[in-house]
Parts: C-alpha cells; structure tokens; sequence
C-alpha cells in the first residue's frame, strides 16, 4: 500500500516522528481515496501486525513476491501448457513436479533472482504481473 510506503520512507528519512503517524495516514487516506480514517486505529494506521510488531518495510517485499509468482506461473504455464486443465482438476502432481524440479530443487543453490532467471529464461521483470493485473481487474494494456 504507497500510504503505508511513503510513512515508512518518511519515517525513516526523519521527515515526520512516531508520533506523527496517526495524522500522516488520516491525511493520505482522505487524500489519496477520500477516505476518513481520524481517531480509528483499527482501519488506520493500526490495520495489521507490521508496526505495531516493529516491522518496518514489508509491503515492497510482498510486491516483489508477487511479482516473482506471476513470472514463474507465466514460465510453468509455458513449460507445461495444460497445467490449468489438471489444477482445476484438483491435479496438482504436474505442478509439484514442476516447483520441485525448478524452484525447491535450487534451494541453498541459487538465490532468488536466479531461481526466477532459470525456471523462467528471463531475468526478473514485471511483465507477467502487469498481464496478471489487466487480466484481473481489467484495463488497457500496459
């Protein structure tokens, strides 16, 4: 979420305090999605585990998970092009065949981004993602 991400970088660069967090996400949200979050914790800055459990900078990792999971989908869907007809069957031995030979077969062998550049033959990008997201939720193509 970019309201979580700029309070983060803001935070850290010493741009706003703790203290100010409460009022930085009440501003953004009304903002960016005209949503009213003042004096509500739960729906405010308090909605997950992250701050409060003193995690700071999780939200890009999950972004580039994402990112990742599509491009090894879009490398499976081509290694094996009726993958989807078995898992809607409920089939899922093509696809642990595929993720064991691919992706947890190079465990401690490669890093991530190798992992993505070897199952897949590209280097790690966004293209699969955006495709995922326009297939998803729709829009002109990127």
């Amino acid at each position: 979420m970019i309201v979580r991400f700029d309070i983060e970088r803001d935070l850290l660069a010493g741009v706003i305090d703790v203290a100010d967090i409460p009022a930085a996400w009440d501003a953004a949200m009304k903002d960016l999605l005209g949503i009213d979050t003042t004096g509500n914790y739960r729906d405010g800055c308090m909605q997950d585990v992250h701050w409060f459990a003193g995690l700071i900078g999780y939200f890009p990792c999950y972004t580039l998970g994402a990112v990742a999971a599509a491009q090894l989908y879009a490398g499976l869907k081509r290694a094996q092009p009726g993958i989807e007809v078995h898992i809607r069957k409920g089939d899922f031995a093509p696809l642990r065949a595929w993720l064991r030979r691919e992706v947890h077969g190079q465990g401690r062998l490669l890093d991530g981004l190798e992992v993505v550049t070897q199952a897949t033959g590209r280097a790690l990008d966004t293209r699969d993602y955006l495709q995922h997201l326009l297939h998803r939720y729709g829009g002109a193509a990127a």
